[in-house]
């Protein structure tokens, strides 16, 4: 029985019976952040207290401790400015248990687990995004069960690359604003170009579903949404480097990379004069970290901690994409083609065809 602190690249293991001990060890210091790894009810709380009170971040692998962290700062006995984030313990499964609306101060939970059944209060910043997209998977033609895993990512991809543009905060929204709207002299465009220059612009997956423009960060928490939902259980994360983020789609037991971002700033057949693509660009869908290597991008090549699986350093078979491509394009599920379609259509996605 343990907990695990983290300070930065220091990592402090302290059994219960030394647990005093730890606040002199780390001469005085305040940890980073505590990995929780015990059950917290069967701990002396005096001594309990005093470990967490170094802390302000708390890293809990299971509800019940994340509920009872929360108990404590509810009770004055932790900062309100306290943060408390539950890991994801890679099941695709009923979350109806968790309350968000129960937890007073900061809490964290991992993004897939929103479309599982958690309950969160009416203005969560991810709900909007939920619902859409329920509507959206629900919607798309021919897509159901009998669809292959390659078939439904592909799907999903092709959606999200047809309506959208990639946009990198303040620099990119005024560049393309003044040339997309042409400045137009009316409040409708005023009202939009100041709430287009923020300086987290694009992150919120919700930006991607109703105004067409993502950055990497929205792009990767909306393909986690799209694909690892009950609607379609594959098992997707949000992975980041230095400055990038993107995803690990879970295929045959191992991780392999998708770069949303830049299947569109990276494509052969981008628009111009602005960062999305007219035509489906496979190039960086379920690739391996070999691939990524070669061209300079950020990997992460470790097995994931939570659950040990490998992240492959060879691409998914080509031959299998290329197949399951040719079958949607000749039945007619989706279009890999859309140069017509106008960036800002400035419509609710559900009038969408």
């Amino acid at each position: 029985m343990e907990i695990k602190i983290l300070n930065n690249t220091k990592v402090v293991k302290a059994s219960d019976e030394n647990i005093f001990n730890l606040y002199e060890d780390n001469n005085g210091q305040r940890f980073g952040k505590l990995i929780i790894d015990v059950d917290l009810k069967t701990m002396d709380q005096k001594k309990l207290l005093q470990i967490l009170n170094m802390s302000g971040t708390y890293v809990c692998n299971n509800y019940e401790d994340a509920l009872f962290i929360n108990d404590l700062l509810n009770n004055g006995l932790l900062p309100l400015t306290s943060i408390i984030v539950l890991t994801d313990d890679l099941m695709m499964k009923d979350r109806s248990y968790i309350d968000k609306t129960l937890f007073k101060g900061n809490f964290d939970i991992p993004l897939n687990y929103y479309m599982w059944g958690v309950k969160t209060k009416e203005d969560d910043k991810y709900n909007r995004s939920r619902i859409e997209v329920e509507r959206i998977v629900s919607s798309l033609k021919g897509f159901d069960d009998n669809l292959t895993d390659i078939e439904k990512i592909i799907i999903i991809i092709n959606y999200i690359q047809r309506y959208s543009e990639y946009i990198w905060y303040q620099t990119d929204t005024l560049n393309r604003t003044q040339e997309q709207f042409r400045l137009l002299d009316t409040e409708e465009n005023k009202q939009l170009i100041e709430s287009l220059c923020h300086s987290s612009v694009g992150e919120n997956p919700s930006e991607m579903l109703f105004n067409n423009y993502a950055s990497c960060m929205g792009f990767s928490e909306l393909l986690v949404m799209m694909l690892d939902n009950p609607y379609v259980r594959i098992r997707c994360e949000l992975v980041s480097g230095e400055g990038h983020c993107w995803n690990l789609v879970m295929q045959n037991g191992k991780y392999y990379h998708v770069d949303i971002t830049r299947s569109i700033t990276y494509s052969p057949y981008r628009a111009k004069n602005n960062l999305r693509t007219t035509k489906f660009n496979k190039k960086y869908i379920l690739v391996g970290s070999d691939f990524l290597e070669s061209e300079n991008h950020e990997t992460i090549n470790e097995k994931r901690p939570e659950a040990n699986i490998e992240i492959s350093k060879e691409d998914f078979s080509h031959d299998y994409i290329d197949a399951a491509i040719e079958y949607l394009e000749s039945t007619g599920l989706i279009r890999f083609e859309y140069e017509n379609e106008f960036f800002y259509q400035r419509e609710a996605s559900h009038i969408r065809k």
